[in-house]
């Protein structure tokens, strides 16, 4: 009987698993994007150019912030298909907000890069 509580008490319902890490994944994942967003913006004000070919047009185009836009529509289409992937639904979360901290890292070294060298 002890046995069986304490595996109900680890896989049961988690109000901290359902709510507060998928709101955290969420909040890191959009901070890492504007990071990369203005990271990259900075950089290219200081003559960098963008490795991505298909970012480097959309930063050619003046009529609206076209990258912006495209970051926004990622984390909108990665919110609206999430919930449908119910058993990845954490992990593919936490692998495109560690995919966006690589790439903060990689932005935050070449600013200091940039700045001090």
């Amino acid at each position: 009987m002890i046995q069986e509580f304490k595996c109900e008490k680890i896989w049961g319902w988690n109000p901290i698993r359902m709510f507060a890490l998928p709101a955290a994944l969420w909040i890191l994942l959009t901070s890492l994007n504007l990071l990369d967003y203005f990271a990259t913006e900075h950089a290219l004000s200081k003559g960098c150019r963008e490795l991505n070919p298909f970012v480097a047009r959309l930063f050619q185009i003046e009529e609206f912030n076209a990258v912006l836009a495209t970051k926004l529509l990622f984390l909108a289409v990665l919110f609206v298909l999430l919930p449908f992937v119910k058993s990845w639904k954490l992990d593919l979360l936490a692998i495109a907000t560690l995919v966006y901290a690589v790439v903060a890292t990689y932005h935050l070294y070449g600013a200091y890069l940039l700045h001090f060298m």
